[in-house]
């Protein structure tokens, strides 16, 4: 996010449209690069270790991502998800919350762009307005790192009984559901995707 689009957000519900709205667009756009290129990756990225547990693969001699499985596995692997919960939970806190914003959105951007602080450079920080200046903005960002790890954490017991982390929780989960139904998809032309398959995937042959 840029801080040029961070400044336009005013409110909790613009953040979570806009998130969901990414998250649905990444999604549809892995399944099709993963899709598109199934029978390249073994070509560049065999999985000799997952192949020897994958039954099929040792009796035909081929890696999982060649055709040795007995069943052909795609998926999409959706790390980082509760540090995305955490995060989005940290940003409502930090920046939306009135009894605990202490930034704004914009300047939580600018923020991160300086390590919370410990890396201050130009151009979120003006050089030319001085080191003291620098320094105290340097520890106000250390003081939001704080705050934000201070919260709760999905995952944690303190976290399952906190009710925004929950909604946040369903918020992410619904976007991924909804990213992974075909239907989602319905302006690919499959015709031409199964066509690459077919013509560059040999163990579709």
């Amino acid at each position: 996010m840029s801080s040029s689009i961070s400044v336009i957000i005013f409110s909790l519900l613009q953040l979570k449209e806009l998130f969901a709205l990414h998250l649905r667009v990444r999604t549809e756009y892995s399944i099709f690069l993963l899709l598109l290129n199934y029978g390249n990756i073994v070509e560049y990225c065999p999985s000799p270790l997952l192949s020897s547990l994958i039954r099929g693969c040792l009796e035909t001699k081929r890696d999982i991502y060649d055709g040795g499985a007995n069943y052909t596995l795609i998926g999409v692997q959706f790390i980082s998800f509760a540090n995305t919960v955490d995060s989005l939970y940290a940003i409502k806190r930090l920046c939306f919350d009135h009894d605990s914003a202490v930034i704004s959105l914009a300047e939580l951007v600018r923020c991160l762009k300086c390590d919370w602080g410990y890396n201050m450079q130009e151009p979120f920080h003006d050089a030319v307005a001085g080191t003291t200046r620098g320094q105290r903005l340097s520890d106000t960002y250390m003081e939001v790192r704080e705050r934000a790890l201070s919260l709760p954490k999905f995952g944690t017991s303190a976290g399952a009984e906190n009710k925004d982390i929950q909604n946040i929780t369903r918020l992410v989960e619904s976007g991924l559901a909804l990213g992974v139904k075909v239907d989602c998809l319905d302006n690919i032309n499959f015709i031409a995707l199964l066509d690459c398959l077919i013509h560059y995937s040999p163990w579709l042959n």
